[in-house]
C-alpha cells in the first residue's frame, strides 16, 4: 500500500472546500477553513504521512489540484515523487 504526504497551508486556505469534498477522508471543514485530519503542525504548515490505495491517492492529488489558491502539497513517500506541488515548503 502506498504511502503519502500531505501537507497543507491552512494560513493560505480561503474555504472553498474543494480538498474536503474531494477527500473526505483528509480533510473536513472546521471554522471557515478546511483542517487536515490527523495533521500535525510542522514549520507553519500541517503535515499527514498515511497508508492509502490507489483511490485513496487519487482523492488526494485531486483535492491539491483543485485547491484555487494552492494550499496542498502531496508527494509519494515511498518513490520521492511530488504528486502535486502547490506551494513551496
Amino acid at each position: 500500500m502506498p504511502r503519502i504526504r500531505i501537507e497543507y497551508d491552512r494560513e493560505t486556505c480561503i474555504g472553498a472546500f474543494v480538498c474536503v469534498d474531494q477527500d473526505p477522508d483528509h480533510f473536513e471543514p472546521d471554522n471557515g477553513k478546511a483542517v487536515l485530519v490527523g495533521g500535525k503542525r510542522d514549520d507553519g504548515v500541517y503535515v499527514l504521512e498515511n497508508d492509502v490505495d490507489g483511490d485513496g491517492m487519487e482523492r488526494a492529488v485531486m483535492a491539491a489540484k483543485g485547491c484555487p489558491v494552492d494550499a496542498i502539497n502531496v508527494r509519494d513517500v515511498d518513490s520521492g515523487e511530488d504528486l502535486y506541488w502547490g506551494f513551496e515548503h
